[in-house]
């Protein structure tokens, strides 16, 4: 009796296992099934490096100029003289620091140079000072708004790895015609900052979108020009493709990209390239390529699955770099000494990037992707412009208001145009009030001044210091658009009778829309000479139209 019993349990036991292989392999064909047909997920992460602004470069007094003629911003330590030891400098710290501080980072209270051994022309020591084995701070963050080529704008975060310090190579020059590499060594040794980012990106968009609002923090911190065409700001991308549920794939490393186009393209055509080999069943190659603007292709430069051996070694000739903060009750132990503190008081305002004011401002304002993103990168233009709306229509902006809205954002970013000195858009609240704004909006929603004359009212009260109202401005400059549909009309009844060839033109063409175009435009020009005064386009247009049709001669039956 037990024997039959356990005869009966084993082969209850063995139908259950049976069932639940059966069930784990159709789940898992089914999960292989979703990987094969999921889409590719590209992963994108970021190294840029940042020429630091200095005067003189990071470990040596040698000037950092760079379009000083060849070879003549050289010192002995540049060159790698023997017995030259390095200086640190202590400026730019300093703008590594802020930087740091502006990203969110952790500084560390100590952070270590090290030496990273490789043999280039351009390189006369033999290896680069950098930071390899605590860098000067890390884990920080960056927000920024994407515009993807389709869709809806967003705010993206990448996470700041580590910044770290370090020395620029110099330049070198191939000649082909003379088949010899010329070195310039006016760059080497400049101070560089370089910025991992983390590889949590997943488009050429989000790629450009991260770079652009780090360059535009740089620039407002000003410790770096950002000026990609001088090789001071330049990206290394790392990316790879995989199935949504699969592991990462192999990435490949695309080198010096120097503008935000070519950053796009060399990304997209990057993650194509991977696509199509991987749906042809190959496998992608670990390596370093390079970015031919020309053809759009990225090509090979170097295998990367043997990884190369830099021999890192602690610098020798200079100290551990301390970091102390005086919030926090670390006193500086000498006056050379870094202070956070001191330098949190020295940060501009930057701009503080969230979904909620991007939406407010899309949704609520109804304003242009490119207004939007524009204004949320100019924090102090973008909280005047909300405490001007919020002033003028309440909490929420009526329909009839999102007009005039639209018009205050427009003429808001003119004042950061080229010609606008940087005094006016460090004060744009105090030279241009809630009031002024919004009654200088009313009028170029109205139509009662053009934009070209909407923008000038606005320099020449931010700029110039004019102290009249908008109104005012546009009536005493003759910039005032008429709507006078009765006195636009008799005028151009005028116009028209006097001038018979420019009807007769107009009456030649009337078939071909692109050849009308220009006896109106004269007889519309006419018609303004005459008033005095600008008039609204579309009305002295349509009575044109008219007059036209009032003295066009009637035909004999």
């Amino acid at each position: 009796m037990k024997l039959k019993q356990m005869n009966a349990s084993r082969i209850i036991h063995r139908q259950l296992l049976s069932s639940y292989l059966r069930t784990a392999r159709c789940v898992q064909t089914l999960a292989n099934s979703a990987c094969v047909n999921a889409p590719w997920v590209g992963v994108i992460g970021l190294e840029v490096h940042a020429q630091i602004n200095s005067r003189s470069k990071l470990f040596c007094r040698s000037l950092n100029q760079h379009n000083a003629p060849v070879n003549t911003c050289v010192g002995i330590f540049d060159t790698a003289h023997p017995g030259t030891l390095p200086v640190l400098n202590k400026a730019c710290v300093e703008a590594a620091v802020l930087t740091a501080l502006a990203l969110d980072a952790q500084i560390n209270p100590v952070s270590y140079f090290d030496r990273k051994h490789y043999f280039y022309p351009d390189m006369p020591a033999g290896y680069q000072i950098t930071q390899q084995r605590k860098p000067l701070a890390g884990h920080g963050q960056l927000s920024f708004v994407v515009i993807p080529p389709e869709g809806v704008p967003y705010v993206c975060k990448a996470q700041l790895v580590q910044l770290q310090l370090e020395e620029d190579s110099g330049k070198s020059i191939h000649s082909h015609m003379h088949n010899k590499v010329l070195v310039d060594l006016n760059r080497a040794g400049v101070g560089l900052m370089e910025l991992v980012f983390s590889p949590c990106l997943h488009s050429a968009a989000e790629a450009a979108a991260l770079v652009r609002h780090l360059a535009l923090v740089l620039r407002t911190l000003g410790v770096c020009t950002t000026n990609m065409n001088e090789g001071a700001l330049r990206v290394d991308a790392n990316l790879s493709v995989h199935k949504a549920g699969n592991p990462l794939g192999t990435r490949t490393e695309i080198k010096n990209l120097n503008s935000f186009r070519f950053l796009e393209q060399a990304i997209n055509h990057e993650l194509a390239r991977q696509i199509s080999i991987l749906d042809a069943g190959g496998n992608i190659v670990n390596e370093t390529r390079s970015f031919d603007p020309d053809t759009g292709t990225t090509a090979s430069m170097r295998d990367k699955e043997g990884l190369q051996d830099y021999r890192f070694l602690p610098e020798p000739n200079l100290p551990p770099l301390r970091i102390c903060d005086s919030s926090t009750g670390s006193a500086p132990s000498s006056h050379d000494c870094i202070d956070v503190t001191e330098l949190r008081r020295r940060l501009p305002l930057l701009p503080i990037i969230s979904q909620e004011t991007l939406n407010y401002l899309l949704h609520g304002c109804q304003l242009s992707a490119k207004d939007a993103s524009n204004l949320m990168l100019r924090r102090a233009t973008c909280d005047h412009l909300l405490a001007t709306v919020e002033d003028a229509c309440g909490a929420h902006v009526a329909a009839h208001d999102l007009s005039t809205v639209a018009a205050a954002a427009c003429l808001l970013l003119h004042c950061h145009s080229r010609d606008m000195p940087s005094s006016v858009q460090d004060d744009i609240k105090l030279r241009l009030p809630s009031p002024t704004l919004w009654s200088c909006a009313q009028l170029l929603k109205d139509n009662r001044v053009r934009l070209e004359n909407a923008k000038e009212i606005v320099a020449m009260i931010v700029r110039d210091g004019d102290a009249r109202s908008p109104q005012q401005i546009a009536e005493e400059e003759n910039w005032l658009v008429s709507s006078d549909v009765e006195m636009i009309e008799a005028v151009t009844l005028e116009i028209v009778r006097k001038n018979p060839e420019l009807v007769a033109t107009y009456l030649r063409r009337s078939n071909n829309p692109k050849k009308l175009r220009r006896p109106l435009v004269k007889l519309s020009k006419l018609t303004r000479e005459a008033l005095g005064q600008d008039a609204d386009e579309t009305i002295v247009e349509n009575s044109i139209r008219r007059a036209i049709q009032m003295t066009r001669p009637t035909d004999p039956e």
